[in-house]
């Protein structure tokens, strides 16, 4: 799917994706979703008997949940980088 301006469209909204599934890879491993379905945290998930089925839409609402928007820095007059010494300048001749 495509992003659209409004919300994240990483995931198919009407299907349903059970663990195993490939596209259940960019949010994690099966052990990182476990963990996270364990102490409570991740993308909403049914438990239909034993198996874990997650919706589209719930995990699209969950990616723009975890949107991080990077803000300017204190001091727009010099860059972020500007003064740093790379390490291979650093290093003795």
């Amino acid at each position: 799917m495509v992003r659209t301006s409004e919300n994240t469209r990483i995931f198919d909204p009407s299907r349903t994706f059970v663990l195993g599934d490939p596209e259940l890879n960019i949010i994690g491993s099966r052990q990182l979703l476990a963990k996270w379905r364990h102490i409570g945290r991740g993308p909403v998930f049914y438990r239909l008997g034993r198996k874990i089925v997650y919706h589209g839409e719930d995990l699209n609402a969950w990616a723009d949940a975890q949107r991080v928007k990077p803000s300017p820095p204190e001091n727009s007059e010099n860059p972020p980088h500007e003064g740093r010494v790379s390490i291979r300048e650093a290093k003795p001749s």
